[in-house]
């Protein structure tokens, strides 16, 4: 399948998520800034993705039903693409108290290229079926939902400097 990537509105909340966590990981090296987003898109991750015509931007040379596919495919990559953003941002990250929480993420390596790798052509259907299948229980061992709580709730706390 050959399209030219079409460009979506449901792209746009990923872009700025991917934004917030590369400007908060350059500001102050805090991976954990990002941690309502990684588990936004982790709840996401495996949804399946609604196009229609009219969610297209412009019109590509391939066929509708080709130009969906890869819409919903390149949706579901931007989705792992965030996590590895915030897998990226824990890499470089100087906050101590989450070094361990850190470390699952980051040994996860990249989801992107595993995705690629483990389905090697544009379809949402079987990206999200490998997703299903073995990716969503390494995410939660990575990083439980219990410990993205704790991190979050962590975030909310008053500064002691304060």
């Amino acid at each position: 399948m050959t399209c030219n990537g079409p460009k979506h509105r449901v792209n746009l909340p990923t872009s700025r998520s991917r934004a917030y966590t590369r400007n908060c990981a350059q500001q102050d090296r805090r991976w954990t800034s990002a941690i309502h987003l990684w588990r936004w898109t982790r709840k996401k991750l495996d949804a399946p993705v609604n196009l229609t015509v009219g969610d297209f931007r412009v019109a590509a040379p391939c066929g509708l039903r080709e130009q969906e596919e890869l819409g919903a495919w390149s949706i579901v990559m931007l989705r792992l693409t965030l996590l590895d953003d915030i897998a990226d941002a824990a890499r470089s990250a100087r906050e101590d108290d989450f070094a361990a929480e850190a470390a699952g993420i980051i040994r996860l390596g990249s989801l992107t290229d595993r995705a690629a790798e483990r389905v090697r052509e544009p379809s949402a259907a079987k990206l999200l079926r490998w997703i299903k299948r073995d990716l969503v229980r390494e995410l939660d061992a990575a990083l439980p939902e219990s410990t993205q709580r704790s991190i979050g709730a962590a975030l909310h706390r008053p500064s002691e400097a304060a």
